[in-house]
């Protein structure tokens, strides 16, 4: 690693180094590394209700929901309008129940 054999805060290197520094250390270059940490953040936000897609997009810096759409699917195998529907139906309370029986709570037993 030429440039940044022994990089320190304190002693810069070259982009060209760093990057290949950086994929030395993590097997991915920096883009694809803060992709793949927006692409985890928007999973995050689609498991909420009525999730905006295009806000989300807009939100974590991509420069058009289509965009967006494609590196999410690159990194997950599935839209992010599959997935928040995916998500969604599996933490709703019927899809819960069905699958986990009804779970009696502190309130069930005591009213």
């Amino acid at each position: 690693m030429e440039g940044c054999k022994n990089a320190r805060i304190e002693q810069p290197c070259s982009a060209t180094g760093f990057i290949k520094r950086f994929k030395y250390e993590t097997g991915l270059t920096p883009a694809d590394f803060f992709q793949r940490i927006k692409v985890e953040e928007a999973r995050r936000r689609l498991a909420v209700p009525k999730a905006a897609i295009t806000a989300i997009a807009f939100d974590l810096g991509f420069s058009s929901s289509q965009y967006f759409a494609s590196v999410f699917k690159k990194y997950t195998g599935t839209t992010p309008r599959e997935y928040s529907r995916k998500v969604l139906s599996a933490l709703s309370p019927s899809s819960l129940n069905a699958k986990f029986g009804h779970i009696t709570t502190r309130r069930d037993k005591s009213g």
